[in-house]
């Protein structure tokens, strides 16, 4: 993970943002994997995506045909926006060398 490539996901987070009515799992999945999350166990009808950051909660993605709804797409999006947050902290400190 570097800053351009979370910078380019902060742009398709923007994009699913504005497209949230119309988001469906498989969205929501590429924008999980793309933050490095990876599928956990999940329970029926939901996958559970795990962030290799420490300190990170599960991010619980329905699987359903539909698109997902509106509420809970904008959860997962501003769940996924903490992820950058988190992401660009440990990027800091790993150019300190405080890791």
């Amino acid at each position: 993970m570097d800053k351009n490539k979370l910078q380019k996901i902060s742009g398709e987070l923007e994009k699913a943002r504005r497209q949230v009515s119309n988001l469906k799992t498989a969205d929501m999945v590429r924008l999980a994997t793309s933050l490095e999350r990876t599928l956990a166990a999940g329970k029926s009808g939901h996958l559970v995506y795990k962030s290799p950051l420490p300190g990170r909660t599960s991010l619980v993605i329905t699987n359903h045909p539909k698109p997902i709804k509106r509420g809970l797409a904008l959860t997962q999006i501003n769940f996924l926006e903490g992820d950058i947050e988190a992401w660009e902290e440990w990027l800091d400190q790993a150019e300190r060398g405080d890791l």
